[in-house]
């Protein structure tokens, strides 16, 4: 997959989802489309015990991923990987080893998502994989770097907050919970298309997770 580019690799990826997601309904223990009840795994803990273990499980995991996403993106390799962020093959040209690069970046997101998907499935009595599998996830994910703020360290974890905020307010709306979102996803694209974070690094230079390289805009005085 990872020899894939752009649109080639996110549908590229979405085929490996839905051949993994046969695969998973597949499984006679599931129960097909209609899941299985968690019930008699879970019913060893009280209902608090388990809204416990979730919450610090979700913020020790985040705590820890966000860690070791900063120390890489500080380092040399995270340098290389916001190079071929920006243009393959520029980054290739100076020698930035762009295959081993994508290697890198994609298992340590497939940890994240494999750990998000877990955490997930902890707060649920049943499980239904047409839902674990849906293309919402992904919308969710691209929601939050959207309105946090493209190529930050701080905006998706903005972008998270304010997605979670909407959820818990407006998320037993329905379809229309999910039409807002969409809605507020291609306002934020217009109007604020660095997103908020982004936003408010362009204009103040506020930066409290400082990662990358900046360069000097020749005649400019000034960074981008």
């Amino acid at each position: 997959m990872i020899r894939l580019r752009g649109g080639e690799f996110a549908i590229g990826m979405w085929v490996v989802s839905e051949v993994i997601f046969r695969l998973v309904i597949l499984d006679q223990s599931i129960g097909g489309l209609t899941g299985t009840s968690l019930g008699p795994v879970l019913e060893t803990y009280s209902a608090s015990a388990r809204r416990n273990y979730n919450y610090w499980l979700a913020l020790g995991t985040a705590v820890l991923f966000l860690g070791l996403l900063f120390a890489l993106l500080r380092s040399r390799t995270g340098a290389s990987l916001q190079a071929i962020r920006d243009d393959e093959e520029a980054a290739a040209s100076v020698g930035v080893r762009v295959l081993a690069g994508k290697n890198v970046m994609f298992v340590l997101a497939a940890f994240g998502c494999a750990a998000a998907g877990t955490l997930w499935l902890a707060t649920n009595i049943t499980f239904q994989p047409d839902d674990f599998f849906g293309v919402k996830w992904t919308a969710y994910m691209l929601f939050m770097v959207l309105v946090g703020g493209l190529g930050t360290f701080e905006g998706p974890i903005l972008g998270a907050i304010v997605f979670f905020f909407i959820q818990d307010q407006w998320g037993d709306q329905g379809v229309w919970y999910l039409v807002g979102l969409g809605a507020a996803a291609i306002l934020f694209a217009l109007a604020l298309p660095r997103g908020i974070w982004g936003t408010i690094e362009e204009r103040t230079g506020l930066r409290l997770f400082p990662v990358g390289y900046r360069l000097l805009l020749a005649g400019e005085g000034r960074t981008a």
